[in-house]
């Protein structure tokens, strides 16, 4: 029992340290990238599952116009302001401006739309899946508590398995001190010696004027 209590207290610990460096990766995330020139995009759809699926946080990377190449992921704005990350599988030069015709990995059919360049954000250097229902429960007072809370109970957690499995763990004998073992111990100056008895001052004898 107690061995599983301090097992369950170790998978606590690393589940703590996990969310926080998750946490502390996706803050700094989101305040440095921009002064690199990168942008972290949260997928919300599942048009590019399942290359990148839905919850995936993506970091995109500025890109020129001519540097961008059919295969590649970019992700555009549209004409509404809205974001969307699809793959180019058509680079088209009308008259001087780049053109692409963008599609998703799990769509059918190309998107109905060409992208000119001047749509495009930038594309895409690394995509992590998951990691982005965490950028948008950060994004909300109510999940910022909410992590923070559950950060907490971990830690409470933790401590109160290894307090119960301290509790359990069975008492360590005390050994004898090797030093006391088995020593001979010399009497004391001026000490009875055993079986004969202490000896007698001489009287002095007294003479007689």
């Amino acid at each position: 029992m107690t061995r599983f209590l301090r097992t369950l207290s170790g998978f606590l610990g690393a589940t703590w340290i996990a969310l926080a460096g998750t946490v502390l990766i996706v803050v700094l995330g989101v305040h440095v990238l921009p002064v690199t020139g990168h942008q972290l995009v949260v997928i919300r759809g599942a048009s590019m599952a399942p290359s990148i699926p839905s919850g995936s946080v993506v970091i995109v990377g500025a890109r020129e116009p001519d540097g961008i190449r059919e295969g590649d992921v970019v992700t555009a704005q549209t004409g509404s302001g809205m974001l969307f990350t699809h793959r180019v599988t058509e680079v088209i030069d009308r008259e001087g401006s780049l053109f692409y015709r963008t599609k998703g990995d799990a769509s059918a059919s190309p998107d109905p739309v060409l992208v000119p360049a001047d749509a495009i954000v930038g594309a895409v250097d690394v995509h992590v899946p998951l990691v982005g229902y965490l950028v948008l429960l950060l994004g909300l007072p109510v999940g910022v508590l909410t992590v923070l809370s559950l950060l907490l109970t971990l830690v409470v957690a933790g401590s109160l398995l290894d307090d119960l499995a301290a509790d359990r763990a069975p008492a360590q004998p005390v050994s004898p001190d090797p030093g006391r073992t088995g020593a001979h111990h010399r009497p004391a100056k001026g000490s009875r010696r055993a079986g004969l008895p202490p000896p007698t001052a001489a009287r002095p004898t007294r003479s007689r004027a």
